[in-house]
């Protein structure tokens, strides 16, 4: 349909249509906020506090005097497992956003801008704290809502300076923003520095003093500055049927600020007062004071009218401003949301009511996001009822274990001291006026009932969020007995869910989060900044990058655990090395850069951020070319070179053959000279036992030579037989060829001559049969 909008399409949301008159239009403005602000109170804040109150184990409200009361922690146990994880995700990636180019020759400036917006995300903003909060909010309290904004910044100074020149405090003068509170001149003075006069010089005149001051300055400096936070999830409101915070015909912020700090702001006292009204102020709401833990009454103002509180708004509207029938998003800060009255802005001197072409600064973390719904579920909803049942069991439990080890007592009434009965203490005694005047009711233990009940409950808990007993997930008594494959699917199964989580995260309010600095970054810089970038300082100028880039958020999310990736990344890295060790490092099929970024893979999930300490980046075109590229073999020489290997392994192999029987005869022959030279001594032993004679040793020592001598001998003649063996074998190779050949020869001589008898033959009965 030609002409179409956004706003006509199928689903989206209605816009608000006002008349151009202002009371009309603020009726408008005041009952959209107003509905929008009955439904987070009335409907989301209610469950937003249960939830915390459950988080922090508050009780219940059906505890009994007398019996356990004990509260379990299901809510916090589990959120506590999750966020750490989800942090580690995201905070210990080198790069954990990437902007990516529109065009090739802006790749250098996605690669600054992504250095640049992560170092103003992380080191200006306090980007962990940031993102905890956000976390902890959408774990418990259903969103999380991030937020961003330019925040213009007066710093105010004054200053004392002493022996100053009438020309130093002219040029402090002429400065911006500078305001001279005080100048005195002081008693002391200096000789100037002016050249004198020809006749002061010549009559030798000495030059005048010049005075000095003393004086104290005002220095006011406006800083922009890119802010993001959590907004308190109480101060945060949008229309009940918004599909996504684009979509909302309202959605902003309301908090309670001090005239003060509105002053602060820029904003006209004066116009404050007169409009104050009487707004609801929320540090009286129930969501706030479940967060804070107390409801103890803070006074209004502490006698100071400067700590005057009044509702402050800043909301981003679908409206016709003008009447003409179309409605434009816009952005509306003022007082009192639900009577709203647009404050002036302090720059302009016009209703602080603007036309708003980007996008709404807000970005909403959920969990467990509802389609076509803004408000989702949070990992509370999915605990809170099992941990009110697990209360119970415990607490029965409990009571349980004490009616066993305390039994109640049964006592005859006026033949037993009552107190005596009442005192618990261990080795009192009752004072009774007859026997059996004091029983025990007792009551057997029954919990171990409960346990199966509760290991039941736990396995619900499981499979709801993914986080199971164990480190990482996983229980070690289930799996003692599984098998490898088993306890990988487990520990699978139990990262799922929270890598699913943290994928959410990443496409929805971190995005928009970190694509909304980039765009405040680009539009509002006035000049180059110095930034700390990989350690170093360098200049930026986001006016010349693309606020259009898109974003990549990188959290690294992909199956299995830390030492699995890591091992996948060390095998990566092996074969990478091999190829540029074999083909250069200029190949076709990876280059050093590409090895550059395994390593920094790898250094990554040890939990290294800056990999610039270890690894440089790498300049694709600097790498050289490979200047001898080998030229692929011939296959025929390679078959011949496999032939001739072949061969030699062969001829290797009957060597080796030949020269273990060589050796295995020659320790044979050892080991029976051995045997025969213990016998031999044996022997002399026995002779000189028995005929108590004693053999001379040079005879002994002779012997000894000889049986070597004749080891030697022997050995040699091994030598000589397997040597004969062999060369028979070789001439019985030999007579065996010559035995063939000659067969052959008699074959082909008895052949000849056959066939010289039939040619004969044939001579013959031509002869014949010529004649």
């Amino acid at each position: 349909m030609a002409g179409r909008r956004d706003n006509d399409r199928v689903g989206a949301t209605t816009p608000e249509r006002a008349p151009a008159d202002g009371d009309e239009y603020l009726a408008t403005l005041g009952k959209l906020a107003d509905d929008a602000i009955r439904y987070m109170d009335e409907v989301v804040t209610p469950e937003m506090e249960q939830a915390t109150e459950y988080y922090r184990g508050d009780p219940l409200g059906n505890e009994e005097d007398g019996r356990s009361q004990v509260v379990m922690t299901e809510v916090r146990d589990v959120v506590q497992a999750m966020v750490p994880s989800l942090l580690r995700i995201f905070t210990g990636s080198e790069r954990v956003v990437e902007f990516i180019p529109t065009s090739e020759e802006k790749v250098p400036q996605a690669e600054q801008a992504t250095d640049a917006v992560n170092y103003l995300f992380y080191g200006e903003n306090q980007g962990f704290r940031v993102l905890y909060n956000g976390f902890k909010d959408a774990l418990v309290r259903k969103i999380g809502v991030l937020m961003w904004w330019i925040e213009h910044k007066v710093r105010v100074e004054e200053l004392d300076y002493s022996d100053m020149t009438a020309e130093e405090v002219d040029i402090l003068r002429s400065e911006e923003g500078v305001t001279i509170l005080d100048e005195v001149q002081q008693t002391e003075t200096v000789p100037s520095d002016d050249p004198l006069p020809p006749e002061m010089l010549a009559a030798g005149q000495l030059p005048p003093p010049e005075p000095l001051f003393r004086v104290r300055v005002r220095r006011e400096t406006t800083e922009k500055l890119i802010r993001a936070t959590t907004c308190p999830p109480e101060e945060f409101f949008v229309s009940v049927d918004a599909l996504d915070e684009d979509d909302a015909k309202i959605i902003g912020r309301r908090r309670d600020l001090t005239v003060s700090q509105l002053v602060e702001m820029g904003y006209d006292e004066g116009e404050i007062r007169a409009n104050m009204g009487s707004e609801d102020r929320l540090r009286f709401s129930p969501l706030r004071t479940a967060r804070a833990e107390t409801d103890y009454p803070v006074n209004e103002n502490g006698g100071d009218s400067a700590h005057d509180e009044v509702t402050f708004f800043e909301a981003y509207v679908l409206i016709d401003r003008d009447g003409d029938g179309i409605a434009e998003r816009r952005r509306i800060r003022g007082i009192n949301p639900t009577n709203p009255y647009i404050l002036t802005d302090p720059e302009t001197g016009e209703p602080d009511d603007v036309l708003w072409s980007d996008e709404v600064p807000f970005g909403l973390l959920c969990p467990d996001p509802e389609p076509h719904k803004i408000v989702g579920f949070s990992i509370a909803d999915q605990v809170m009822d099992l941990q009110e049942i697990k209360t119970a069991v415990v607490r029965n439990t409990l009571d349980s274990l004490a009616n066993s080890i305390h039994p109640r007592t049964v006592i005859v009434e006026g033949q037993v001291n009552v107190d005596d009965a009442l005192n618990t203490e261990v080795g009192a005694i009752i004072r009774a006026r007859a026997p059996g005047m004091v029983q025990e009711l007792e009551k057997a233990f029954v919990g171990q009932y409960s346990l199966p009940l509760l290991a039941y409950l736990d396995d619900t808990k499981s499979r709801r969020t993914g986080v199971t007993d164990g480190p990482n997930g996983v229980n070690a008594d289930a799996l003692q007995s599984s098998t490898q494959d088993a306890v990988q699917a487990v520990t699978t199964a139990a990262q799922e869910r929270i890598e699913m989580i943290a994928r959410i995260f990443a496409e929805t309010g971190i995005r928009r989060l970190m694509r909304g600095l980039l765009r405040l970054a680009v539009q509002h810089s006035d000049k180059p900044r110095m930034v700390r970038l990989r350690n170093k300082w360098v200049s930026v100028d986001p006016r010349v990058w693309d606020a259009d880039m898109d974003v990549y958020v990188n959290i690294g999310l992909g199956r299995g655990t830390d030492r699995d990736r890591l091992q996948l990344y060390m095998m990566i890295a092996a074969k990478q090395e091999q190829i540029i060790a074999a083909a250069g490092p200029a190949n076709p099929l990876c280059n050093v850069g590409h090895l550059r970024n395994t390593y920094a893979k790898i250094m990554e999930i040890g939990g290294e951020r800056d990999i610039t300490k270890y690894f440089a980046q790498v300049d694709a075109a600097a790498i050289p070319a490979n200047q001898n590229q080998q030229q692929p073999p011939d296959p025929t020489a390679i078959l011949a070179q496999i032939e001739a290997q072949k061969l030699q392994i062969q001829a290797q192999a009957e060597a080796m053959k030949h020269e273990r029987e060589v050796q295995a005869e020659q320790n044979r022959m050892a080991l029976e000279n051995a045997k025969l030279a213990q016998e031999r001594y044996l022997k002399m032993a026995e002779i000189e036992a028995r005929y108590a004679v004693n053999l001379r040793e040079q005879e002994i020592n002779a012997a000894i030579q000889r049986e070597r001598d004749t080891g030697q001998i022997t050995n040699r003649l091994t030598e000589i037989i397997v040597q004969r063996a062999y060369d028979e074998e070789e001439g019985e190779r030999a007579r065996s060829f010559d035995a063939e050949q000659r067969e052959r020869d008699r074959a082909l001589k008895l052949f000849e001559g056959e066939r010289g008898r039939e040619e004969a033959a044939r001579a013959q009965q031509s002869r014949q049969e010529a004649a």
